[in-house]
Order: structure tokens, then sequence, then C-alpha cells
């Protein structure tokens, strides 16, 4: 399924805006913004798709959907077969990169990630 199907389906929920948020907001200092393709688990299983969180240091915070996920990044990647290295699969952004990026784009995200890659 394709990011703009799962954006009209409203299935991808409200990962971009509450990660770009919580960027913005700056509650904790050095945070980081991380747009992936990662791989669903549970009722997701089988399905790529395009996913944001936030990260400082080794820790992701996943406040998507109401949930208040913390966890270590290395179990996070690993759960969602999350690889950094894959070209077009993952993206890094500081503060000044992501800021500059939603006011040229006027959207939460993503930038740059491969549709090609989810299926």
């Amino acid at each position: 399924m394709r990011y703009k199907e799962l954006i009209e389906s409203k299935a991808c929920g409200d990962c971009f805006q509450i990660a770009g948020r919580n960027l913005i907001d700056e509650k904790v200092p050095g945070i980081k913004l991380v747009h992936a393709l990662v791989h669903g688990g549970g009722a997701l299983e089988g399905r790529r798709f395009p996913h944001a969180w936030n990260e400082f240091d080794d820790i992701v915070l996943d406040n998507s959907n109401g949930n208040q996920v913390i966890m270590r990044k290395e179990h996070y990647y690993d759960k969602g077969r999350i690889n950094p290295e894959e070209s077009g699969a993952y993206a890094k952004y500081d503060k000044d990169a992501a800021l500059k990026l939603m006011l040229k784009t006027k959207h939460w995200g993503p930038w740059g990630l491969d549709e090609t890659l989810e299926e």
C-alpha cells in the first residue's frame, strides 16, 4: 500500500505530526526526528509502511496514536526490522533540517523515502 493510500485511509495514524511536534517543542534537548520504512508486526504483519518517531542518544520515543513507547534503539529497530543503511528507507533529521523541510513542503513528512521499497 502506498503512503498516499495510507493517508487517505487514515491507516497511518498521526506519527509524522506527533514526532514533528516533539522535535519543534524540544522538551528533550538534542532530540532527533526519524522517518523510515518499517515492517509491521501483529495486525500489520507482512506490511511495510512509513513511520516516524524521535530519538535521543540510543533511546526511541514513539508517542504516535496515543502511545508512550520509550525503548532502547537497538530493540526498536530489531522489532521493526529497520535498517539505517538501506538507501531510501531511512532518514534522520536534526531540528534545523526538519524545520526547513516542513516549511518547504508544507507537511510533516515523510521526505525522501522511496515508496517502491514498501512492496
